[in-house]
């Protein structure tokens, strides 16, 4: 914690997570810390003389001024100001604070400030709630739905604490993934969504996988991160080519992907030619149905059933009878370039080299739809954008 290495827990230890306040939990241990060494007769540690934002990790408090100061201002000081000045690495050991006390010389009214201060780090009472559980997906669920003021954790933030040892960092496979994508447009690609490829990868249902057991799943095959990346690699490289979805940005749903690259791992790594052609008429009816708005997993489940019988997957799992219900393209009353389902819609629109009023293709298509002006759709002209008829498939 901050700049001091805790001992290894005993075996067969619960462990404990620290799911809020870990800012302030570092900033209290490095100030605090050196007492618990020192007071159980052990050498104070020498922790980094910086933090590694460049924060000075030793903090004093300033008698006269009433103030924390580091240790820069209290180098800045003269001797006599100087030993005003608590450490506060004293406070917890009552041998060490004595010391401190006997060679400062203080005045009474600047003693009774140092006892009021040491008063104050006893008295004060830090407000714990322990969840008592050790269904992980349970505590990072209830994390989620309680720390709505503060730093927000995702599932990838829980997956990668638990998968982390000394020998692997998922952050670090992470961001070589996003630096690897990022040279096709693809380099802001929401963590949670390459998780839920890590999990397709490692044979968990993504929809169902908790951070815990993707985590073990990880931490048992490291290379699962790895062969992810490139079924996600070459996942951006047919939504490019085909439908002409250059980036997260005009990605209508994130399941999309997701199921382009189950699809690629089903296939280790090359879809035929009619897969393809499959695949990306799939994708024009999930944008043009808003398919996967708002569905649940037990939909989604669905949705991957019917497209892997579509596409032949090896060990797709028989249909059930109400896979091939397809939702029914709902009517245009707003078509907003805000909305990546709309977007997508019109890069897919696109995609069937639409003609103009007079029958003449369009030569640039693409920088048609990426026009605000030809994107929103009015009640009396809804499926359509102004001047351009619908062309094959409505």
């Amino acid at each position: 914690i901050g700049p001091y290495l805790l001992p290894k827990p005993p075996k067969g230890a619960m462990p404990q997570y620290l799911l809020d306040g870990r800012q302030r939990m570092t900033t209290l241990y490095a100030a605090l810390a050196a007492s618990f060494w020192t007071r159980s007769g052990n050498p104070k540690p020498v922790p980094p003389t910086n933090a590694p934002d460049g924060s000075e990790w030793p903090v004093f408090y300033d008698l006269a001024t009433e103030r924390f100061v580091s240790q820069r201002v209290l180098e800045s000081l003269g001797p006599e100001e100087r030993i005003k000045c608590v450490p506060l690495d004293v406070l917890l050991d009552d041998a060490a604070y004595d010391d401190w006390r006997a060679e400062s010389r203080l005045s009474r009214e600047q003693t009774n400030q140092a006892r009021a201060l040491r008063s104050a780090f006893f008295d004060y009472l830090i407000p714990v709630v322990p969840l008592a559980t050790d269904d992980i997906g349970v505590v990072t669920l209830t994390f989620k739905r309680v720390n709505n003021g503060g730093t927000p954790m995702s599932d990838a933030d829980m997956t990668r604490a638990l998968a982390w040892s000394e020998s692997f960092d998922l952050r670090q496979h992470l961001e070589e993934a996003r630096e690897m994508l990022s040279a096709s447009g693809w380099g802001q690609l929401n963590e949670d969504i390459l998780l839920k490829v890590v999990a397709v990868v490692g044979e968990l249902e993504p929809t169902t996988a908790d951070p815990e057991t993707l985590a073990k799943r990880i931490q048992a095959s490291p290379d699962v991160v790895t062969i992810a990346s490139a079924r996600v690699r070459s996942s951006v490289d047919f939504l490019l080519e085909r439908l002409g979805i250059a980036g997260p940005g005009s990605l209508p749903y994130a399941e999309i992907l997701v199921f382009v690259a189950r699809s690629f791992h089903a296939m280790r790594g090359e879809l035929t030619e009619s897969q393809q052609e499959h695949m990306a008429a799939w994708v024009a009816e999930a944008c043009l149905d808003e398919r996967f708005g708002g569905a649940p997993d037990h939909m989604v489940r669905a949705f991957w059933r019917s497209l892997a019988n579509r596409l032949e997957l090896p060990g797709a799992e028989p249909p059930r009878p109400r896979d091939d219900k397809k939702p029914v393209a709902k009517e245009c009353w707003m078509f907003s370039m805000a909305w990546a389902r709309s977007r997508g819609t019109a890069l897919v629109l696109v995609a069937q080299r639409p003609q103009d009023a007079d029958g003449r293709p369009f030569i640039d298509a693409a920088s048609l739809a990426a026009d605000r002006r030809w994107c929103t759709c009015r009640p009396d002209r809804r499926h359509r954008f102004y001047g351009v008829e619908p062309v094959g498939r409505e």
